[in-house]
């Protein structure tokens, strides 16, 4: 169980701080009102506190939930007190008329909140692709970060993770631009095609089903391979043996296989279905090859009962 420390009780902070203590973790609520604060800390239970606007945050994490243009204040007011801290800011800076960003070109929020901090603290993107009542309703959403700092954005991979959120770095923090202009983005859809704000961006990974193969009850191992491996080093066929899986009922799991033919590595996941008496290899993250000796529709596998 970790502290996480939350500057604001908006919409936002509470639907992030309402996660963070399903989780598990103690939330401190640090805003300028007592009172807000107090509120929301009640509201969560949980073990929730309250902090002293201005002082050093209990959280190594502290969540920046606050308008865009409230976020230099803060910043300012908080000073030294936020040094050595992993900052996330959720901000996105958009005009009011919903135009475009406020910043400037080549620049984003999350840039000018760093530059305004101890040399200690380091900012991360995260959390302002995620409509804060999206988030509430729990479910696995993709988070995307960034940020300039390995350290601080592992941290913030793992507590994202402890959320049950997917989290995915898209590098460092010149693509927090990038990050808020998806947040716009996410505006414009809500308000013309999609017609609905309950909707979230998730990365979808292709998963490329290479066979549906009868099973006889009797199957212990899979084998699966590349014909152009016969001519290469690497001629050993991918195998596996039936595990367990909590979705999908028994299964059979590989790692990744190197192919000197193709260089790349193949993680594969082989799954049986009960219900159909089928099983399906299934290759996931994958590069996909137009053409060549790796042409997917080239891959062979088969079934023993040894």
């Amino acid at each position: 169980m970790n502290i996480i420390s939350i500057i604001g009780a908006g919409t936002m902070a509470t639907a992030i701080a309402g996660r963070i203590a399903k989780a598990g973790h103690t939330v401190e609520v640090i805003t300028r009102d007592p009172a807000k604060a107090r509120a929301l800390a009640d509201q969560l239970a949980a073990g929730a506190t309250t902090g002293t606007y201005g002082v050093v945050p209990a959280g190594d994490i502290v969540i920046l939930a606050v308008p865009y243009s409230s976020a230099a204040a803060v910043v300012t007011d908080f000073g030294e007190a936020l040094d050595g801290k992993a900052i996330i800011d959720i901000t996105n800076p958009v005009a009011p008329d919903l135009s475009g960003l406020v910043t400037p070109h080549g620049s984003s929020g999350a840039q000018k909140t760093a530059r305004s901090l101890p040399a200690g603290a380091q900012v991360v993107k995260a959390f302002n692709t995620i409509f804060g009542h999206v988030l509430a309703k729990g479910g696995r959403l993709d988070a995307f970060i960034a940020a300039d700092d390995a350290e601080a954005k592992a941290r913030v991979s793992t507590f994202l993770e402890s959320l049950g959120l997917r989290p995915f770095d898209v590098g460092g923090p010149q693509m927090a631009r990038t990050l808020e202009a998806l947040g716009l983005m996410m505006v414009g859809l809500a308000k013309n095609g999609a017609g609905t704000w309950d909707f979230a961006l998730n990365l979808d990974i292709g998963e490329t089903t290479l066979a549906a193969l009868p099973l006889r009850g009797r199957e212990r191992s899979v084998k699966f391979w590349h014909p152009s491996w016969s001519c290469r080093r690497s001629r050993q066929p991918l195998q596996g043996r039936p595990g367990s899986d909590a979705e999908s009922g028994p299964s059979i799991r590989l790692g990744s296989q190197y192919s000197r033919s193709c260089r790349s590595a193949f993680p594969v996941l082989f799954c049986s279905s009960p219900s159909s008496g089928r099983l399906s290899v299934t290759v996931q993250r994958m590069r996909k090859f137009q053409s060549g000796p790796c042409s997917m529709m080239r891959w062979r596998s088969e079934i023993s009962s040894k």
